[in-house]
This record gives structure tokens, C-alpha cells and sequence, in this order.
């Protein structure tokens, strides 16, 4: 007969009497949190056959180049507060919509590495220079809505419902960035590939946006004054392409 399996009579155990809520906690160790980003980059060969296979006679301008440059790291960055607060998160929404962060935009990196070398991985793409594309060059560090060494500690430091506000009040200033450079290249780019995979961003984006602030105000906590990143699909940028 198989053995009885342990009962676990620890005062954290749910089975506990008067025991807390245990926290949620990120279910996956590091290394399958690298195999599951493994099979999001596969899939992303999927998404690039979505936005369209290449053509030999595609061009691509400065806008296109560093704007792929730039969301990538704006992206790792995304990537990386996902995976610092899914182990210290509490409420079971927020942690899906990180997980879908870091599995989606892990994917979306990979995409764009390749439509770089598609690009022929152009100088404005591999400078090292942030922004150059939108006439505000900067270190990549210091892109809006990129946290700083500070936002991380904050985050780092935090358990529970704190958790879950510091990571949703980051993620929605970075999406907003992230959606104003998205439009820029929407409107400016000139590959259509490209300007495809922007324009998707930025609807997802400002959904998450969205969803995001609801699960706030449902959590008790204020909405995020990074609300304002424009929600309207009729402007310039969204009329190109």
C-alpha cells in the first residue's frame, strides 16, 4: 500500500487552526521560470509569423531600429519587477497579470531581436544611446518609466498588499511610457512589421493599464496618476499602417 502522505502541522499550514491565509506565492522555481520564458520565446516565432513574414525588399528608418532597441530593454525591465513580485505578492489577480507580463513580453523580446537582424542590426539599434529616435537621447537607464535602484528596493522590501501596490503603481507608469513610445512609432516608423507590433503593444498596454487600476481600486488603493497614457485609438499614431 502506498505510504500516507506527511500532514503538515506547522503553524503556517492552512490546515492549522486560526492559521492566516497562506501567501500566494509564485509556483515555480528558476529553473522552470527560465523554461517556461524558454517556450515564450519559441512562441514567439508564432507571433512573427502573425505580424508577417519578411520581404526581401522591406526597408526599415532610424525610428524603427530604435524603437526595437529601446523596448527591449524597456521590456527586460518589465520582465525582471514581474519575476521580483511574484514570490511577494498576495492577491491572485495581480500575480496573473504579472505572469502574463513576463511571459508575454519575454516573447515579444524575442520577436524583436529577430526583426533587428531582419534590420541588419542598424547602429541606431546597437549604439548603446536610448531614445535618439525620439530626438531626446539618454542612457537606457534613465528611460521614462524604467524604475530606478530605488523602485526595486521599494519592491524588494515589500510583502503582501504593499507588494501588490508598489508593483502595479511601477508597471502602470512603465506601460504608459511604453504605450507614448509605442505611438511614436506607430506613427514615425516605416517598416510595417514594425509599426504592426507597436501598435499591438499599445492596445495591450493600455488594457493592462486598465485592469490594473481596477484591481486597485478593488484592493482599497488609489488609482495610478499614469492613467492619463492616451486610451484613444483615433489619433495619429493608430491611423498609420
Amino acid at each position: 500500500m502506498p505510504s500516507e502522505p506527511e500532514i503538515d502541522d506547522s503553524p503556517h499550514s492552512p490546515d492549522a487552526p486560526d492559521s492566516p491565509e497562506p501567501r500566494r506565492a509564485w509556483p515555480f522555481g528558476v529553473l522552470q521560470t527560465v523554461a517556461l520564458i524558454l517556450v515564450c520565446v519559441v512562441a514567439a516565432g508564432a507571433v512573427g509569423w502573425q505580424l508577417g513574414g519578411r520581404d526581401d525588399a522591406e526597408t526599415f528608418n532610424d525610428v524603427d531600429g530604435g524603437f526595437l532597441e529601446d523596448m527591449i530593454v524597456h521590456h527586460n525591465a518589465a520582465v525582471t519587477m514581474g519575476l521580483e513580485y511574484l514570490p511577494r505578492g498576495d492577491d491572485t489577480l495581480v500575480g496573473h497579470f504579472a505572469r502574463e507580463i513576463v511571459t508575454a513580453q519575454s516573447a515579444e523580446m524575442a520577436v524583436m531581436n529577430l526583426l533587428i537582424d531582419d534590420a541588419g542590426n542598424p547602429t541606431v539599434a546597437t549604439n548603446g544611446v536610448a531614445m535618439e529616435w525620439m530626438g531626446d537621447p539618454m542612457d537606457p537607464a534613465d528611460m521614462p518609466g524604467m524604475a530606478s535602484a530605488a523602485d526595486f528596493a521599494e519592491l524588494q522590501s515589500a510583502t503582501g498588499l504593499a507588494a501588490d501596490d508598489v508593483f502595479t503603481r511601477l508597471m502602470i507608469l512603465h506601460h504608459a511610457e511604453g504605450i507614448a513610445m509605442a505611438k511614436r512609432a506607430t506613427a514615425d516608423g516605416e517598416n510595417p512589421r514594425v509599426r504592426r507590433l507597436a501598435r499591438t503593444m499599445a492596445t495591450v498596454q493600455r488594457t493592462e493599464i486598465d485592469e490594473m487600476n481596477r484591481r486597485r481600486l478593488a484592493l482599497g488603493l488609489d488609482p495610478s496618476v499614469a492613467a492619463g497614457a492616451p486610451a484613444d485609438d483615433d489619433d495619429h499614431a493608430s491611423r498609420h499602417g
